[in-house]
């Protein structure tokens, strides 16, 4: 037989159901029921702020965006992780968490978030991207990597300064006002801001 046999190979390319649908298929917020903002900081902190990371060799955008993609995969069709804000120049970060299914029950909610940042998401970060590198003996004894806040985002007025947030996680339940982002209209369209392109803007 002439030639190679597979030459007509690529009429039977077939690209996998889910592989096809995770490259079409985007972030459609009318198809959960309830969402909220989260805003997490590093427990027992070594840094300052995100850029001093690159100190003990993590490039947290990269991890960040990784282990947000490897989550929406492992929990589609459940819930959905979207990078709000992450600047380099502050010590914390937001993100978007939707659910397909709403509670009204308060301990219910906050059981279901606690789960799937801590063990999801912070086990993820502080293993396989090394951010145990990041925290002090405190947070390695514990194995916590973050404190974090979180209120249900509805379309509706910004919350006053004063009120508080759904819960918290710092140590002494206080919330930090400061940690805790308005509310804005009902667009999920994250975006990681540098602060070096954000600085030649305010120039401009």
């Amino acid at each position: 037989m002439s030639g190679n046999f597979f030459d007509t190979y690529k009429e039977f390319i077939v690209i996998p159901a889910d592989d096809q649908k995770q490259y079409e298929e985007e972030f459609a917020p009318e198809h959960y029921a309830q969402h909220f903002i989260i805003t997490l900081s590093l427990y027992d902190s070594h840094i300052l702020c995100w850029r001093e990371a690159s100190k003990y060799e993590i490039e947290i955008e990269k991890s960040i965006q990784k282990v947000v993609e490897e989550f929406n995969q492992e929990e589609k069709g459940s819930y959905h992780l979207q990078i709000l804000e992450l600047d380099e120049d502050k010590p914390y970060f937001v993100l978007a968490l939707s659910c397909k299914t709403k509670t009204q029950n308060e301990e219910e909610v906050k059981n279901t978030i606690s789960y799937l940042l801590e063990w999801k998401l912070a086990n993820a970060l502080y293993v396989g991207e090394y951010w145990f590198r990041l925290i002090g003996e405190k947070g390695r004894i514990k194995r916590k990597l973050f404190s974090f806040a979180c209120k249900e985002y509805t379309v509706c007025t910004p919350p006053s300064p004063s009120e508080n947030s759904l819960f918290n996680t710092s140590e002494g339940g206080r919330t930090n006002e400061k940690m805790i982002p308005h509310q804005r209209p009902f667009k999920f369209k994250g975006k990681i801001i540098n602060s070096s392109r954000k600085k030649k803007l305010q120039k401009q």
